[in-house]
């Protein structure tokens, strides 16, 4: 078991105790050169392997958030999109929200 920490925007720290983590030894060529591989601790236990709970599902399960409620911060690289690997993520002046559940 490991002891997860997640740095908030104010310096405070999310600290996730008793948390299944992994790290691969084998890394596919595809893996090697994709500049978006996943983000850390948003899939649902269902979908994990050996159906550990992520990081944010033990979070939730620790009662450590006041809500279940994450957000993810998507940047801007520029306009120039030659050569770039992935889709288009439009975002319009809206706010999504989905409820987490663990199934």
């Amino acid at each position: 078991m490991d002891t997860v920490r997640l740095l908030g925007m104010d310096s405070t720290q999310l600290i996730i105790a008793n948390t299944t983590f992994a790290q691969i030894n084998t890394m596919s060529a595809d893996m090697k050169y994709d500049p978006a591989d996943g983000i850390l601790g948003l899939g649902q236990q269902a979908l994990g392997f050996g159906n550990i709970p992520s990081p944010l599902t033990n979070a939730i399960n620790q009662n450590l958030l006041k809500e279940p409620i994450f957000t993810v911060w998507l940047d801007s690289e520029g306009t120039n999109f030659t050569n770039k690997r992935g889709g288009f993520v439009h975002l319009w002046r809206s706010r999504h929200y989905k409820l987490w559940t663990s199934d």
